[in-house]
């Protein structure tokens, strides 16, 4: 085995696993996302915020928390999810994504 071999395995190994171990963070924040936009679409449709947790721990998961507050005649949403662990600590724990939804009268 040559020293170039040596380097370059864990090189690959590293740009083959990261990427991987970002699958299940990255799936987080889209339904974290979808979380948020949907408690808006249903409080901009209904005029309340009463099932706002009900839908955010259906779409994100049972650790989602939603924030909804009533502002400039419309819904701002701010939903926080936790993030799956990883075993090196490099990504973040939580991630907390925004939609706002004005509305219908």
């Amino acid at each position: 085995m040559t020293a170039e071999f040596a380097v370059a395995v864990p090189a690959v190994m590293v740009v083959i696993l990261l990427p991987l171990m970002m699958i299940p963070g990255v799936t987080a924040v889209l339904n974290c996302q979808e979380a948020a936009a949907a408690v808006a679409r249903e409080a901009a449709l209904s005029g309340t915020i009463e099932d706002a947790g009900r839908v955010v721990r259906r779409i994100a998961g049972s650790g989602a928390v939603a924030d909804v507050s009533v502002e400039d005649g419309g819904f701002d949403v701010a939903v926080t999810c936790p993030l799956p662990s990883d075993p090196w600590g490099l990504f973040p724990t939580t991630v907390e994504r925004h939609s706002f939804a004005t509305a219908v009268p």
